[in-house]
């Protein structure tokens, strides 16, 4: 069965298209990185070049600022396509703004419908925030794909209550508050 929400193939296929577009064209040749964007991509450089993965640094000094599930994803998409880049650095960021738009769009078309989800879909693809942020090397927009993820969850969670599956309500929460918990790292404390 669906996992979000009920949305035929093709709106799938459309809102990656539209959404992998949108957030990858250019991934690498839009413009430098950011100030933020380099705090991530130094200490993921530094990881891969000392192969420690625990303690971020940036050159010989300690970074330990920000939690470390940003280094560690664009250390591996690095790490994966063998070079370390622009776009690599910011690759994980578009991956995330293309699964909070399929989220969206999931719970939409479970809430209202198939037509109400592919709008939604759409609408997350262009919003300003998701074209810009999903673009940058940033924890931001993981950090909104573990918070609308967990929603999700938690729709899931309510929903096997209601119906009374004691097996898939201790699932779903035990994923809800793992995503929690993966919101630490990737923003810090608090944030998710």
């Amino acid at each position: 069965g669906e996992f979000f929400g009920p949305l035929p193939v093709g709106a799938w296929v459309v809102l990656l298209a539209v959404s992998g577009l949108t957030f990858g064209y250019n991934l690498g040749g839009a413009r430098a990185l950011t100030e933020h964007a380099t705090c991530v991509a130094g200490p993921a450089k530094q990881m891969l070049t000392d192969g420690d993965f625990l303690l971020p640094r940036i050159g010989e000094h300690l970074w330990v600022e920000k939690p470390p599930l940003p280094y560690w994803l664009s250390g591996a998409t690095c790490w994966l396509f063998g070079e370390f880049s622009e776009w690599t650095v910011r690759l994980p960021s578009a991956l995330a703004g293309i699964g909070v738009v399929l989220i969206v769009a999931g719970l939409n078309a479970r809430w209202f419908g198939p037509a109400v989800g592919l709008l939604a879909g759409l609408a997350q693809s262009t919003c300003v925030y998701m074209v810009s942020y999903a673009r940058l090397a940033e924890a931001d927009m993981v950090l909104a794909l573990v918070v609308v993820a967990a929603i999700g969850v938690f729709d899931r969670f309510r929903s096997a209550v209601d119906e009374g599956h004691s097996t898939a309500s201790r699932r779903w929460r035990a994923a809800f508050w793992g995503l929690i918990a993966i919101s630490g790292l990737a923003k810090g404390l608090l944030f998710g």
